[in-house]
């Protein structure tokens, strides 16, 4: 009976372990830092979580290999319920999300500097297994050298991120005092009329945010974003294009228009051509494969599917 039960509370701690969402760089995006007190963050995950996923976010720079082992970091449980992709979710608008330390500081929590920082979305369960999602760095519009001996305000591009991609630095200049206390995104929200890629690519695009040594105005808004399907779903037939499949260059039909916006996406939704058209487009830069086409004029959108040769 015992080895029974030992085995039944061992797999159930394995499924346990199984439920929670393992991230890669990018499945996440911070879209603001708050170095004033009180101390705040907001991030808006790409992909949905699974009840128990756990993500920790630090403070410490990362320098020399590793994580400065100076200032904190806080624990993010999504608890009992599915957290959808697009939910915006804040430290101090969420608390409940969130417990103080991790394997990387013990019980101490993060506490951001007003002379610029960073908070790092991570994944891991000790310091060898670290998996890096996410970085902001408030210091200057660049990571930097935290130097030695190490500030731990400022920190360099840790490994597996791109910035923008899975990475943004932001602050008033390229120097290492261009901080702000306080920086935010600004760019276009994702209210259904972008992709996911789209939407991570404009929030790590350090212009599309904004900063203040005492204003503080997260986006707080969750985000929704525009499924493209590899099917034809289009019920406008005012906007259209030929030949398909096609190998250089693609005819716009666009009936009643006079230019239309043309953006192609790959199939992983990432967004590799944009135009505006009157005619014709040239696809010679397309590698050959399946790609969706989103027409835009005025009111009218369409998205169809593109076989390029």
């Amino acid at each position: 009976m015992r080895q029974l039960t030992i085995l039944a509370v061992a797999v159930f701690s394995l499924a346990f372990a199984q439920a929670q969402t393992t991230l890669t760089p990018g499945d996440l995006v911070v879209v603001s830092v708050r170095g004033d007190n009180p101390d705040d963050f907001r991030f808006i995950p790409l992909v949905d979580l699974a009840p128990n996923t756990e993500i920790i976010f630090t403070d410490k720079g990362y320098t020399n290999g590793g994580l400065y082992f100076l200032e904190g970091s806080l624990t993010f449980n999504s608890g009992t319920n599915t957290i959808p992709a697009g939910q915006n979710i804040g430290l101090t608008a969420d608390p409940q999300y969130f417990t103080a330390g991790s394997f990387l500081s013990g019980t101490d929590s993060i506490s951001l500097a007003g002379t610029g920082d960073q908070v790092i979305a991570l994944q891991g369960t000790n310091q060898n297994d670290i998996v890096y999602i996410y970085a902001v760095q408030t210091n200057s519009t660049q990571f930097q050298s935290a130097g030695t001996p190490p500030s731990t305000t400022v920190s360099e591009l840790p490994p597996g991120l791109t910035v923008g991609f899975s990475a943004v630095a932001v602050g008033m200049g390229t120097g290492s005092g261009d901080e702000w206390d306080n920086a935010f995104y600004t760019g276009p929200l994702a209210l259904g009329s972008q992709t996911i890629a789209e939407f991570r690519a404009n929030v790590s695009d350090n212009t599309n945010w904004g900063g203040s040594t005492s204003a503080y105005n997260p986006p707080t808004q969750d985000a929704s974003f525009m499924t493209l399907s590899l099917g034809d779903n289009s019920v406008n037939n005012a906007l259209g294009f030929y030949p398909n499949p096609a190998t250089s260059t693609l005819h716009f039909e666009l009936v009643g228009q006079e230019q239309a916006q043309v953006s192609i996406f790959n199939s992983i939704g990432q967004q590799v051509l944009v135009e505006t058209v009157s005619s014709t487009l040239d696809i010679t830069q397309l590698n050959p494969g399946a790609y969706v086409v989103r027409i835009t004029s005025h009111d009218n959108t369409t998205t169809k599917r593109l076989l390029v040769r």
